[in-house]
């Protein structure tokens, strides 16, 4: 059957739309992985004691065959040079050179994650807040018993500020940055974080600096407060009349937000993933009152 030239125009716009689109979404998977080439990255100090096969998931050999001795990448810098998905399995294979020893060491990501490793500029994005004074934003932190020989959780005032004296990198896998930080007692505390998906799994989260702290004093920001207010978001509680901000200094960020008109009157629903499971309810930007249910 011949063509129409007019048909043969639009059929040939609809076929590179086409393949432009299959191309991007081709890109977009594997965007993730294609962002680590040229990369620096560090193998983490894995604890040997424990893991009796660390960096089981890098090899020396194509094969996947030859496990590297651990004292030859503690700690050792690697460039990124090559990341490749085969089509008929899951892993991504990925190449990383040492920057000191010229050696070649293979790994599989699965999933679109890499145990083991941090990115390198990373560490540097985090060392930027040294010496800085944070506010805690609801976060727990954790000490290390050198007596027991475990770390604890330590729980932290909300709001309390904390001044970051140092950072390092993690025995954490999937956490590879560890910060540490002085309560104002001087009493030592640490948290792992991770600021992208490199080390996660794909249900997981990154952690960011800002996940955890308030770089400004909030109660400078809003200096009208009363002590009995900033008491309540302190202690992570709320009460009616609160307003919206007051809430979201006292439990952060809801997982689900909906509004409507009634009347002339703004009304709000902020659902908060707690236990019980609790949805919360302003009008005109004040608390209102709240319900809270088992289901999620």
């Amino acid at each position: 059957m011949r063509i129409p030239p007019k048909n043969k125009i639009i059929l040939f716009a609809f076929t590179l739309l086409f393949n432009t689109y299959a191309y991007a979404q081709s890109a977009s998977y594997i965007a993730p992985t294609a962002r680590w080439i040229d990369k620096e990255i560090i193998f983490l100090p894995v604890d040997t004691s424990e893991i009796n096969e660390p960096y089981k998931d890098w090899s020396t050999s194509r094969f996947n065959t030859i496990t590297p001795i651990p004292s030859s990448v503690y700690l050792k810098k690697g460039i990124i040079i090559d990341v490749q998905k085969d089509d008929s399995f899951d892993p991504y294979f990925v190449t990383v050179k040492l920057v000191e020893s010229e050696t070649l060491l293979y790994g599989l990501s699965h999933d679109g994650h890499l145990k083991d490793v941090g990115f390198r500029e990373e560490y540097e994005t985090a060392s930027k807040f040294v010496g800085a004074i944070l506010w805690n934003e609801r976060s727990t932190f954790y000490s290390y018993d050198s007596v027991l020989n475990v770390r604890k959780h330590q729980v932290v005032t909300n709001l309390e500020p904390l001044f970051l004296w140092d950072i390092e990198w993690s025995k954490e896998s999937e956490r590879p940055i560890r910060i540490f930080l002085f309560e104002p007692e001087r009493r030592k505390i640490f948290y792992d974080l991770n600021f992208s998906t490199i080390n996660l799994n794909p249900n997981s989260n990154p952690v960011y600096i800002d996940d955890l702290f308030h770089k400004v004093n909030p109660r400078l920001t809003y200096p009208d407060w009363d002590d009995r207010l900033w008491e309540k978001i302190e202690t992570e509680t709320i009460s009616k009349r609160m307003s919206r901000e007051a809430v979201l200094l006292s439990w952060g960020n809801p997982i689900r937000a909906e509004s409507k008109k009634v009347d002339d009157d703004l009304i709000e629903t902020w659902s908060y993933d707690r236990i019980p499971f609790v949805t919360i309810t302003f009008k005109n930007g004040i608390l209102s009152g709240w319900e809270k249910s088992g289901d999620n």
